[in-house]
């Protein structure tokens, strides 16, 4: 006979871990555990805690939540269940974001911390045209007197400008491409 009123892991592990160890079923620990008073064992009771208490559920992906305070990514599902995932949070916050539209897609995204791809595809369904604001740094070509004399990746590097930018300007001019002489 099992003296259930000494046996300190009742509520405290899974019914059916008892039942093994006592050679029961489960449904005769868990009516012992009833007949106690003592809820059933959660195994989430301490991730949920952390959990509530991050104040992050929601806000990010849950396999980066679960990693972050370390918790089974099934208790971050489970206390996320009501709520809508952190990718409807994002893309609702992009929809309504003010600069949608106004600024490069890559712009919003490092603004809202999100991938600049999301940004592109909620503005396309949304019909919104791509920003055309400048994006590059305007720069006196003509003024460049290095422009074919040394490598476009270095006149790149010093005005700030990608390097597409000054083949284009270098090309333009019908200038050829710098090659590095032969000793």
């Amino acid at each position: 006979m099992i003296d259930w009123n000494n046996e300190p892991l009742l509520g405290l592990v899974c019914d059916i871990t008892l039942a093994r160890k006592y050679g029961v079923s489960d449904g005769a620990v868990r009516c012992a555990r009833n007949i106690r008073g003592i809820p059933a064992f959660d195994p989430f009771q301490g991730a949920k805690q952390k959990i509530l208490d991050s104040g992050l559920l929601g806000t990010m992906p849950d396999t980066h939540l679960a990693k972050k305070l370390d918790v089974p990514l099934s208790a971050v599902r489970r206390f996320r269940s009501d709520m809508p995932t952190y990718h409807e949070n994002l893309a609702d916050q992009i929809r309504t974001h003010p600069l949608l539209g106004k600024v490069p897609d890559t712009q919003l995204a490092g603004l809202i911390n999100c991938p600049a791809e999301a940004t592109r595809t909620i503005r396309i369904e949304a019909g919104l045209p791509a920003c055309t604001v400048n994006r590059g740094k305007v720069v006196e070509w003509g003024l460049e007197t290095d422009l074919g004399k040394v490598p476009d990746a270095v006149l790149a590097r010093r005005h700030g400008v990608g390097y597409g930018t000054v083949r284009k300007a270098r090309m333009r001019r019908g200038l050829p491409k710098f090659i590095k002489p032969t000793a």
